[in-house]
């Protein structure tokens, strides 16, 4: 049996007043499949935007939130599965973005809005998952800051927070 995990939106910045996406809508998506590791027998499968390049090659445009040791921008091969969806077969050229997952608590009214826009508003691209599960991506320039920022916000009880490498 096989789980299929598909982002529900597209990767957001902030504009100077608000999230937008970072991809325009005129830019036409393509769906890559990337094998998660199995759990109780089930195949986990986590679908991302991206954007062809070339053919069998894509560039992510969704922050992986389940695939580790993946981020936002980076190219990766494909091919079509038996089933006719591309599926990821490896990565070729690795971007220079750093990403976070990040679960909020429950006990925080309005968590999700505070913090995807307090992200966005200290210069990362999100990606939400859910209303309790959001991906930011950063630029190494602002990891550290990031990082130091998710860990004061994790003490504080308002998420918890991990790195997108294992």
């Amino acid at each position: 049996m096989n789980e299929y995990r598909q982002h529900p939106s597209k990767v957001t910045r902030w504009d100077g007043e608000g999230l937008v996406p970072v991809v325009g809508e005129i830019v036409q998506l393509q769906m890559v499949w990337v094998a998660l590791p199995p759990e109780n027998g089930q195949q986990l499968w986590e679908g991302l935007n991206a954007l062809p390049i070339s053919e069998g090659v894509v560039e992510l445009s969704s922050i992986p939130v389940f695939a580790h040791e993946m981020n936002f921008g980076d190219r990766v091969s494909t091919m079509k599965s038996a089933e006719g969806p591309l599926v990821c077969t490896g990565i070729i050229q690795r971007s220079d973005q750093w990403t976070y997952r990040v679960w909020l608590s429950d006990d925080v009214p309005g968590a999700l809005h505070l913090v995807a826009e307090g992200y966005a508003r200290a210069g990362c691209l999100v990606d939400v998952m859910s209303r309790r599960l959001i991906a930011f991506s950063c630029g190494r320039d602002l990891a550290e800051v990031v990082a130091s920022k998710l860990a004061s916000d994790e003490r504080a009880g308002l998420l918890t927070y991990e790195t997108g490498r294992l």
